[in-house]
């Protein structure tokens, strides 16, 4: 290639690359000029419009929230400090001893608080020492006897406090303590127990009147234990009175009810409603449908009447008493149908398990009526011997047996 050639092709090469560099100039002047108009474009303008307000929207929440834990941080710092001087206020007051305005303080302190369970301890804490501080001064008015005083004292706490149950149990002692010192100059165990009734009468209030329930069954046992040891079938009669009233009093009483049947157990009954085995003929026992009178004119109708034989027997009569009971009595008299005695005299004689127990004197012309009274205790086979004679009729009235 020559040098006109040379040049040339650098000229082409130039104009070409100038040409490139042209074309590449206009396409960003197209791209330029579209931009351009896009960004003229109403929706563009729109889109930038809406991103704008996206992005102003973001600054403002961020802010807000920002603003708001800022807020929300200085206002609970405010708040615990708030309810650390309640707290801390109310500990002194309770160490000044003012225990009312203490609970007060206490009680300021919320249930959203992280102080809350603490205020709640402090609370119990100057409940118990208020209460402390009044129980000295109750214990000295009942010292003093001066019981309705220590109850208006309780009385006079704050209406939480006279709710609880140590206020509650507190006020029953002093019930209870205003019983034990009215019944302390009572010696029979039975006033004691209606003087009781009085009290439970009262107004007073239900745990007061579980309290002295419980004493009421403490004073019933001892009564219970008191009439066991000392009834017999003299006196049971008294007992029996005494046990009824009572049990009207304390129908519930179920030892009371018990203690009734035992001491009924003592009244003396016929000997003649037990079973019994006889075999002579010469022997009647009465039907509480006939009756006899004996030589002074007094009428039976409990009697085991022995008529006259032909000659001096002996007749049994034998009752199982399974060692149930202590004693038998009755009165031995000659029958006022007898016109004339020809015997020299008969005998009556009882047997324990086949051990003599009693022996009469001889019934005879002109004896009176007598009375035995005999000690069975523990027996278990009782046998009494009648002998009959010529010309006489007597009887044993009213055999009675008791425990």
């Amino acid at each position: 290639m020559n040098k006109d050639e040379k040049i040339e092709a650098k000229l082409r090469e130039k104009n070409r690359k100038e040409k490139e560099k042209l074309d590449r100039q206009r396409q960003k002047d197209l791209i330029r000029e579209e931009k351009e108009r896009r960004r003229n474009s109403f929706g563009y303008k729109f889109k930038t419009f809406i991103y704008t307000i996206i992005f102003a929207i973001i600054l403002i929440v961020i802010a807000f929230f920002g603003l708001k834990y800022y807020l929300n941080d200085k206002l609970d710092k405010l708040y615990n400090e708030e309810m650390s001087y309640y707290l801390d206020e109310g500990k002194n007051l309770l160490n000044d001893k003012k225990f009312e305005d203490s609970i007060n303080m206490f009680k300021k302190v919320e249930k959203e608080s992280s102080l809350y369970d603490e205020a709640q301890k402090m609370i119990n804490e100057a409940m118990d020492k208020y209460l402390e501080e009044y129980n000295q001064i109750a214990d000295i008015y009942i010292s003093e006897g001066n019981y309705e005083r220590a109850i208006d004292l309780y009385e006079s706490l704050p209406e939480e406090m006279k709710d609880s149950s140590e206020v509650k149990e507190a006020i029953a002692n002093v019930e209870l303590a205003k019983i034990q010192d009215k019944i302390k100059e009572i010696t029979n165990s039975y006033d004691v127990l209606v003087s009781i009734s009085d009290e439970l009468n009262s107004n007073v209030s239900d745990t007061a009147k579980n309290k002295i329930y419980e004493f009421l069954n403490e004073k019933i046992n001892s009564y219970n234990d008191e009439v066991k040891s000392k009834v017999n079938s003299d006196n049971y009669d008294e007992y029996s009175k005494d046990i009824q009233e009572l049990i009207k009093l304390y129908p519930e009483s179920k030892t009371l009810s018990d203690l009734l049947i035992f001491v009924n157990s003592f009244k003396p009954q016929s000997l003649l409603s037990l079973n019994y085995e006889l075999e002579n003929k010469v022997i009647e026992i009465s039907d509480d449908k006939s009756s006899v009178t004996d030589n002074k004119n007094e009428k039976y109708t409990n009697y085991i009447l022995v008529n006259a034989s032909d000659n001096l027997s002996e007749n049994e009569i034998t009752w199982n008493l399974n060692g149930e009971y202590s004693r038998l009595t009755g009165k031995i008299c000659l029958n006022s149908k007898i016109k004339k005695i020809t015997s020299k005299g008969i005998k009556v004689t009882v047997f324990g398990d086949d051990k003599v127990l009693y022996k009469s004197k001889r019934v005879k012309k002109d004896t009176d009526p007598f009375t035995f009274d005999i000690d069975i205790s523990n027996v278990k086979t009782l046998k009494v011997v009648l002998e009959s004679d010529k010309g006489i009729s007597y009887f044993i009235a009213n055999p009675l047996i008791s425990k």
